[in-house]
């Protein structure tokens, strides 16, 4: 529905990755000859290995490659990290994308709103009374370590989907129950899907066959990493906003820089290796030597024809006849001339008129030699089938008849 047209072609890596695996599922993007690949993996231990083996096997860092992840890699997966400069992992890295599902942007009304609300809460009172609504899992010393450092200064990456959340399924529960005092699931889940609010994260609304979020009133952003154009033989690599989709539209906050240091995106596709044969040396010389041939044969034929007009095997073989056949001959042989042009050696304008001039020279030669041998034929078949067997004589109208009628063809 969004684009009809895009070729999308699937490699799907495991979690836990092996050198071979790496270097198999990289070859099979390779093999696909594209130069966008969006990948959905999980932080630096998926990053590292496919990148460094993406750049042995020249699909990235080439500076014709693009590279654009999921928000699955993290914003803060270079924040400690430091590039020697020019290694594999440098080369790999720079230009690359993240795209991210956001909840809400500084500036926008209903956000500013709540990053206000959220901050009233940030006090040790509400907090503790948040930490005690929490459940407990003693095995997971992560969440332990999470729920010990929970604070309300800025809204988390899921906070703000969560708010809403919460939001459709009460505007939905209270929907339902203004036609009866019970519901189920099903009922809940219909009237969530017909929900549609204006909520911290933008309009919201609801796909009514698969239950996502529409496109249009979702927020992303997408992160364009950059070298911080630190000096020396190490740097860092920094995320820097470029694009936000709001609304429907994409909108541009920063230049996004390529692999390749440019703003220039490259093609979709390598370029088409095209396989020119052009005609050799050897046969043009052969196709300009038949030329010369033919010309000075047809020339040569019809001089001897006007000189010896009045020799009897010449006035017994018509002249007329003759010369026309010289004259087809002649631009039978020119023909071959546009035969031997093309785009090495002349415009496209030129190889349009050469492609044009070839049918033209050939039919138009061989009509008119052929018009000559049919009118003289005839002309032995009439004579033959005449019942006096009488001298028959064949004016230069009666040979034009035919020739004009091949030439109609």
């Amino acid at each position: 529905e969004i684009s009809p047209d895009l070729n999308i072609k699937l490699v799907d890596i495991p979690f836990d990755l092996t050198p071979d695996i790496v270097t198999r599922k990289i070859k099979l993007l390779k093999d696909t000859k594209f130069r966008y690949f969006f990948g959905v993996i999980f932080g630096v231990q998926h990053y590292e290995p496919i990148m460094i083996e993406a750049y042995k096997q020249e699909i990235a860092g080439t500076g014709l490659h693009n590279w654009i992840f999921g928000d699955g890699l993290g914003l803060s997966i270079f924040q400690e990290k430091v590039f020697e400069r020019n290694s594999t992992l440098h080369l790999a890295t720079r230009g690359i994308s993240m795209i991210a599902a956001v909840g809400g942007m500084a500036g926008q009304p209903i956000y500013d709103e709540f990053v206000t609300a959220l901050g009233e809460i940030d006090n040790h009172h509400d907090i503790e009374y948040v930490r005690g609504k929490l459940p407990r899992y003693e095995d997971s010393p992560a969440y332990s370590d999470y729920v010990s450092k929970l604070t309300m200064d800025r809204p988390g990456i899921t906070s703000v989907f969560m708010y809403d959340s919460t939001i459709a399924l009460g505007l939905a529960a209270c929907n339902v129950t203004r036609v009866g005092s019970y519901f189920g699931g099903t009922e809940h889940y219909r009237a969530v899907l017909e929900s549609s609010f204006t909520g911290v994260s933008g309009k919201v609304d609801l796909n009514k066959d698969t239950g996502t979020r529409t496109p249009s009133s979702a927020l992303f952003n997408i992160f364009n990493f950059v070298e911080d154009g630190s000096e020396g033989s190490t740097l860092k690599i920094t995320a820097v906003l470029s694009e936000v989709f709001e609304d429907g539209k994409w909108k541009n906050v920063n230049p996004f820089i390529f692999n390749d240091g440019t703003t220039t995106p490259a093609q979709d596709l390598p370029k088409q290796k095209v396989e020119e044969h052009y005609l050799t040396s050897g046969l043009l010389g052969a196709g300009v030597t038949m030329v010369f041939l033919i010309f000075m044969l047809s020339v040569g034929f019809g001089i001897w024809t006007f000189r010896n007009t009045k020799s009897r095997v010449v006035r017994a073989s018509q002249p007329i006849f003759l010369h026309l056949i010289c004259s087809g001959t002649f631009l039978m042989g020119s023909s071959i001339i546009p035969l031997g042009i093309d785009d090495n050696i002349a415009s496209v304008r030129g190889c349009d008129i050469a492609c044009m001039a070839f049918p033209w020279l050939a039919s138009t030669g061989f009509a008119i030699a052929f018009s000559a041998l049919f009118t003289k034929t005839y002309r032995v078949n009439k004579i033959f089938h005449s019942k006096n067997f009488k001298r028959v004589k064949i004016s230069a109208l009666d040979v034009m008849k035919p020739m004009f009628a091949h030439l109609g063809v």
